[in-house]
């Protein structure tokens, strides 16, 4: 019976829930199956939905959303998961918008602690978007807006699309998510150069 009312409740909350938070949790998904996936990645920390919020506010949900720890080298970092379907602007000034100055420097503080990372998938479905930025937000500059052209070199290149390749072959790698943290520049309309892409694999 209990079971049973679950599935009710399930259902009722895709029923209710905003379409733009269907998006997020459709993109977030697909981060924990083919990003960092479990072979790769232990999943420490999910961090509650507005919709839980509405019931009783969770503090923890000031956290990102995942809190993952790296099997290979045993560092914890945290993942905020961010979809937006179209760019903004023309070439070569494209932007998304982004967050809000105060959840920027939400997650600024907890990087002080440990890595933050933000994921962002841009165009057509969240659950299959033309593309995965995955960049440390002690790189941000701005909370508004965020850039195409500093986004470039933080794109997910091994491509999760590619159906002849294993689950593991295309999931992000220790190697290629701390090199991350190596690439020194920022994120504003101050910078006007595409930096190169960090080394591969």
């Amino acid at each position: 019976m209990g079971r049973f009312i679950d599935a009710i409740a399930a259902f009722w909350n895709t029923l209710i829930q905003p379409d733009r938070e269907r998006k997020g949790q459709k993109f977030e998904e697909l981060l924990v199956d083919n990003i960092f996936i479990k072979e790769y990645y232990d999943l420490l920390h999910l961090t509650q939905d507005g919709l839980t919020n509405h019931f009783r506010y969770v503090k923890s949900s000031e956290y990102p959303d995942f809190k993952f720890q790296d099997k290979i080298t045993g560092k914890k970092f945290w993942v905020e998961a961010k979809y937006r379907t179209v760019w903004f602007g023309e070439y070569p000034d494209q932007y998304l918008y982004f967050t809000t100055e105060s959840q920027l420097e939400r997650y600024k503080k907890v990087d002080e602690q440990l890595p933050v990372f933000v994921a962002i998938g841009t165009g057509n479905k969240a659950h299959d978007p033309n593309q995965i930025y995955l960049i440390p937000v002690r790189y941000i500059k701005m909370a508004d807006k965020i850039y195409k052209k500093f986004l470039l070199p933080f794109e997910v290149d091994n491509t999760y699309k590619d159906l002849e390749k294993t689950p593991e072959e295309l999931a992000l790698p220790s190697k290629a998510l701390w090199e991350r943290l190596e690439t020194k520049y920022g994120c504003g309309p101050d910078v006007d150069m595409i930096p190169p892409k960090p080394p591969k694999d």
